[in-house]
């Protein structure tokens, strides 16, 4: 629990007197593994700190009325006012101290700045600590924005790069990406570098993790995704363009006993939802929904390709991995991959001739039909197993961010590092200083 955040010390923080420091994070990892949900959560957290913090120090009953005090026109309240005065904030790009709006079913666009300013209690000094930085999408289009941070990041920065631990190849791009950031590759020569900003690891989505794992689960969507193989004759698409006009339906049939990538995945996207409304569980939202659609699709075509004999394998040498990856990841999930498509959908009211571009973008990667349920179970756990990937980070930190576990102590962590490092610096600078003095006698 973050030091300055249990009750005990609410009345050691010293408004009055408080030392300044900044502390610079950048965010990076793959779409969709939780980046902003981590802030929002931490920003939803200092938040309700700082209320609790002003009815202390303004001596405010507990027992005064919420909705009054604290109400949604945060502009107006006495809170808001006080927080001002002491030089606080939470802020997330256009959004200012009510963070519940910010859409988490699509992806951070480029990088989003954000500013959280709060006390906080350290070594029994006060500190205005001011945690500030980018949150940087994880599309593979914003390689060259990665490549830009890289080189304007310093040693007294902050990079945290989070990873999905229910999806092993979205692991495996966030590696990717910090490779892209410090131009290093993961081994003991990253971490000994001195000229690289300080690295965080963190392994969120960790109760997703358990719940893909359920024996359960995996049955019943192994079971639903081969009966739609069987009998369906078309599939819904979800759309991120246009809720109103909902999901569009679209046609498809097996030829030459191939079935293609995106209607697969779509497959895969509809047996999970429907699925896991049976298994009577809430974790499957729509962003985790597609997210892992992708993954266990990559997974099926990955069974395919591998588990064949040596003489057939050679037989493909056609085969790109690095290609294949590169579509993998290009954009994510699976409705903004077809961003480009749906609006063409839903302007003209076309569905299988507009599509089919999409199914020609992933032509040669279709896969071998019937699927059976073992290839699809089997999938779904090697899309789950990703301890061997994160042990490679060495200490990493274990997040469940919509639920806000280990949010705190991932902070905590960081910004005692800092601030420590901070007095470090000081009482080097004050040693110096008085040696040159001495010297000068």
């Amino acid at each position: 629990m973050l030091s300055s955040f249990s009750d005990s010390t609410f009345t050691k923080v010293n408004l009055a007197e408080m030392h300044d420091v900044n502390v610079k994070l950048v965010l990076l990892g793959d779409g969709m593994s939780g980046k902003t949900q981590i802030l929002i959560q931490f920003g939803k957290i200092i938040t309700n700190h700082l209320k609790k913090l002003y009815r202390i120090h303004t001596k405010i009953p507990e027992v005064v009325n919420e909705r009054k005090e604290f109400n949604t026109d945060f502009s107006k309240t006495k809170f808001i006012r006080w927080a001002k005065q002491n030089g606080f904030m939470v802020k997330y790009g256009d959004h200012l101290w009510d963070l519940s709006s910010i859409s988490l079913d699509i992806e951070t666009v480029g990088l989003e700045d954000f500013c959280i300013v709060f006390p906080y209690v350290f070594e029994n000094l006060t500190y205005r600590l001011k945690l500030y930085g980018n949150d940087l999408g994880g599309q593979n289009i914003f390689d060259h924005l990665r490549a830009v941070l890289g080189k304007i990041m310093t040693p007294d920065d902050n990079l945290l790069v989070v990873f999905d631990k229910s999806r092993r190849l979205s692991c495996y791009n966030s590696i990717q990406q910090i490779k892209e950031v410090t131009g290093e590759k993961i081994s003991d020569k990253l971490y000994l570098n001195k000229n690289l900003p300080r690295l965080w690891f963190i392994g969120n989505k960790s109760d997703l993790e358990t719940h893909i794992k359920a024996k359960n689960w995996c049955e019943l969507i192994s079971k639903n995704l081969s009966n739609k193989l069987q009998t369906a004759t078309s599939h819904s698409l979800p759309s991120l363009i246009d809720f109103e006009k909902g999901e569009i339906l679209i046609s498809y049939e097996i030829k030459n006993n191939k079935v293609t990538f995106p209607d697969l995945e779509a497959l895969v996207y509809n047996s999970i939802r429907e699925s896991d409304e049976k298994y009577g569980s809430n974790l499957m939202s729509e962003v985790n929904t597609k997210s892992l659609a992708r993954e266990i699709t990559a997974q099926l075509f990955h069974i395919q390709r591998f588990n064949k004999s040596n003489d057939e394998i050679s037989d493909q040498k056609s085969y790109d991995l690095t290609e294949f990856n590169n579509l993998i990841f290009k954009q994510r999930p699976l409705a903004l991959q077809y961003a480009r498509p749906i609006r063409i959908l839903q302007d003209n009211k076309i569905s299988d001739i507009s599509y089919d571009r999409v199914r020609k973008t992933w032509k040669e990667y279709n896969l071998n039909y019937p699927v059976n349920q073992k290839s699809v179970e089997k999938a779904i756990k090697q899309a789950g197993e990703t301890n061997q990937v994160l042990s490679l980070m060495g200490t990493y930190f274990s997040t469940n961010a919509i639920k806000g576990d280990g949010i705190r102590e991932l902070f905590d962590a960081v910004i005692q590092f800092n601030l420590q490092e901070i007095r470090n610096i000081k009482l080097k600078s004050s040693k110096k200083f008085e040696k040159r003095r001495i010297s000068r006698f």
